[in-house]
């Protein structure tokens, strides 16, 4: 969230409050929780009158978790807007269409594709090594299993496509 104008709107909406001024304290963060999810981690300094309500650490800082489908609790009409925009859902709120608008924008520039569509490969390729990794993982259970049965190392070499000294690795 470059955009310092729809950061502070954004805060603003979530917190409820308004912000007098904020300071960016790391560029933003993806958390990547699952190939679904979507999570961005931004970490600000707001200076506020007001306190926040949410789970205070005893360093002082506070973590405040959104989720856009919740129904616990009241929120204003405008984050309501915000989190519909979020699921998809087009909304006739001045500060949602400025965030449109940012996004737009953002979808438009050469550049931005172009890093969007390596990042998005890159998750193709790390979804895929870790699907490999498992299958890999599995077969060696297998293995495992199989040797503790008694079953011989050439009948697992021929099943499971590992050469005998690969299991007789995994019989140690």
């Amino acid at each position: 969230m470059k955009n310092k104008e729809i950061c502070k709107g954004m805060l603003e909406r979530l917190l409820d409050q308004k912000i007098s001024d904020f300071n960016y304290l790391e560029v933003e963060k993806a958390l990547d929780q699952g190939p679904l999810s979507k999570s961005v981690r931004l970490d600000v300094y707001v200076e506020s009158e007001e306190e926040v309500a949410d789970l205070k650490l005893k360093d002082g800082t506070h973590i405040l978790f959104f989720y856009t489908k919740g129904s616990k609790g009241e929120i204003s009409k405008e984050l309501k807007a915000l989190f519909k925009y979020i699921e998809g859902i087009p909304s006739e709120d001045s500060f949602v269409k400025l965030v449109d608008e940012e996004i737009q924008q953002i979808k438009n520039n050469a550049r931005w594709r172009r890093a969007y569509m390596m990042q998005r490969d890159y998750r193709i390729d790390y979804i895929e090594q870790g699907k490999d990794i498992g299958r890999k993982e599995e077969k060696l259970e297998m293995v495992k299993s199989l040797l503790g049965l008694g079953t011989s190392i050439e009948v697992i070499s021929k099943a499971s496509g590992l050469s005998l000294d690969e299991i007789q690795q995994l019989a140690v």
